[in-house]
């Protein structure tokens, strides 16, 4: 067994000794009236969080030189969903000419169709750049709000009523419902110099959903036995939203991912003679539904909501942790209206009009955008 040398016990009792000595003296110094070494400072660490939509101050803490700058855009609000079409109006009852009778029934008029739903709109973007800041220098965070949702469609009026019963004259045909209105695209997310336009980084608000088509208004009796109210084409999907702008070092970027297509609404039923009216089609709603067959019977199909908003690309913060509940999503779109209910035709009387079609329910707005600084 080989012993340590006394010459390598010498060099690391020495070591200690001179670090020993080291710390007595920068201790004893401010006693002895002797300048004091500085003082080794320790890394500083911390964040900052800005959740509320609006402009916020930030000044970087004492000996803080660089930050990371994590912020999401607001959510583009949805689409809003159409109005279904009126139903058509029944037919007056034709003079038969028979005796003893004053005339046949009308037909009933056909029901209007759906309309459709509106798109939901897209998430915010998720940036996060590097900078070198000035220290106790004035900055400031711009967190966006969501974008409004756009307006719901009205339904169309209901055809008027056939009225001369000598002819059996037929009903009108309802009115066409009326679209709704697009989302409004969400606001973005700034970091920059306190009084300067130009951001140091900027991360996109999301795309707006798109608008539900409107539904066909019935035929009125007669025709209604042959023509209905067509239902009408989901709302198509937004888009993307662009890549944010960093004036540092870009760390990660996240384009906020594209809502949901509207459904379609359903056509309206026929109408006929001697049966009741045609009804109105179902207007687009938003309900799970399988969008893709399994490949076999073990494998469950896709599962999709129409008109869901966009969730954000980047769904933790810094630390890792869930983002706070709706951060930077997009808005649902609205649910369209349902068609009108075909006038009925009367025994030897004028026919009836056309129910209205239904108004769309109301979409959603985004969800503001969030702002995290790190250093």
């Amino acid at each position: 067994m080989q012993h340590p040398s006394p010459l390598r016990h010498s060099a690391v009792r020495a070591r200690v000794t001179l670090r020993a000595a080291t710390a007595v003296l920068a201790l004893a110094a401010p006693l002895l009236g002797l300048p004091s070494a500085p003082l080794a400072q320790a890394q500083p660490h911390g964040q900052e969080v800005f959740s509320t939509p609006g402009s916020h101050p930030f000044t970087p803490p004492p000996g803080v030189s660089e930050v990371t700058v994590h912020l999401w855009g607001g959510g583009g609000g949805g689409g809003g969903g159409a109005g279904g079409g009126g139903g058509g109006g029944g037919q007056a009852a034709p003079y038969t000419g028979l005796p003893g009778s004053g005339g046949g029934k009308g037909d009933t008029g056909a029901g209007g169709g759906g309309g459709s739903g509106g798109s939901g709109g897209s998430a915010g973007s998720y940036l996060a750049c590097t900078l070198k800041l000035k220290p106790s220098g004035a900055y400031t965070v711009l967190v966006g709000d969501g974008g409004p949702a756009g307006t719901p469609g009205t339904g169309g009026r209901g055809g008027a009523p056939g009225t001369r019963t000598f002819y059996g004259q037929s009903g009108d045909t309802g009115g066409q419902g009326k679209g709704g209105g697009d989302g409004r695209r969400g606001q973005p997310t700034r970091f920059g110099k306190a009084g300067t336009a130009t951001p140091l980084v900027k991360a996109p608000g999301g795309a707006p959903g798109l608008h539900g088509h409107p539904g066909a208004g019935g035929q009125g009796g007669r025709n209604g036995a042959e023509y209905s109210g067509k239902g009408s084409k989901g709302a198509a999907r937004g888009t993307t939203s662009p890549v944010g702008s960093c004036q540092g070092v870009r760390k990660m970027t996240a384009p906020g991912p594209v809502g949901n297509a509207g459904d379609p609404g359903d056509r309206g039923e026929m109408g006929g003679h001697y049966r009741d009216a045609g009804r109105g089609g179902g207007g687009g709603v938003n309900r799970p539904r399988c969008v893709a067959p399994a490949r076999s019977g073990n494998e469950p199909c896709t599962v999709s909501w129409p008109g869901l908003g966009g969730k954000p690309g980047q769904q933790t913060t810094p630390d890792g942790q869930p983002l706070p509940l709706g951060t930077a999503i997009g808005g649902l779109g609205g649910q369209g209206g349902s068609g009108g209910h075909g006038g009925h035709g009367r025994d030897r009387a004028a026919g009836d009009k056309g129910a209205d079609g239904r108004t769309a329910t109301r979409a959603y707005p985004g969800r503001p955008g969030y702002a995290v600084i790190t250093w």
